[in-house]
């Protein structure tokens, strides 16, 4: 009896022992995403920056496709991404979210989406180059998104 009182003892031992290790991982993880995170809340309503993102996009990109454009890509990204919220994948992982658009609409159609919002921003005086959007987005390094966030930031502080 005592052998099993060790082995249910080793047992428990090994349940705290995973169960730290997962905390452990879950605070790192939170940490390497604690600076992306701590931006998002802005304003004095403290509206989300995700949700204005996801405004200020869907308005530049219903004066060129429409309401039903727009309602449509977010139900295929919300699937492809296995998300609730797309735009905060644009804002966390840009380049992830360049690639699934693309399986969407190919290379031209995602270049096009990214034209028409880059154009927008040059209009806005927030970019130089209309193409500069589609450029970062094909990059996967952390430079081209931290430029990405800027613009992003930028664009949601004009509303």
């Amino acid at each position: 009896m005592s052998s099993s009182m060790n082995d249910n003892e080793k047992n428990d031992d090994f349940k705290k022992s995973n169960s730290c290790v997962t905390d452990s991982a879950k605070n790192l993880n939170n940490a390497m995403h604690g600076l992306d995170n701590s931006i998002l809340k802005i304003g004095n309503n403290n509206e989300s920056l995700i949700s204005r993102l996801k405004t200020e996009i869907e308005s530049i990109l219903e004066k060129k496709f429409g309401l039903n454009f727009i309602a449509v890509m977010n139900f295929h990204m919300k699937i492809k991404l296995d998300v609730e919220e797309p735009y905060e994948v644009l804002w966390c992982e840009p380049h992830a979210f360049y690639e699934k658009l693309k399986e969407l609409f190919g290379e031209e159609g995602t270049s096009l989406i990214f034209i028409v919002i880059g154009e927008e921003l040059v209009r806005s005086g927030l970019i130089e180059r209309q193409r500069e959007i589609i450029d970062l987005m094909r990059v996967r390094d952390y430079e081209a998104k931290c430029k990405l966030q800027n613009i992003w930031q930028k664009l949601t502080a004009k509303s």
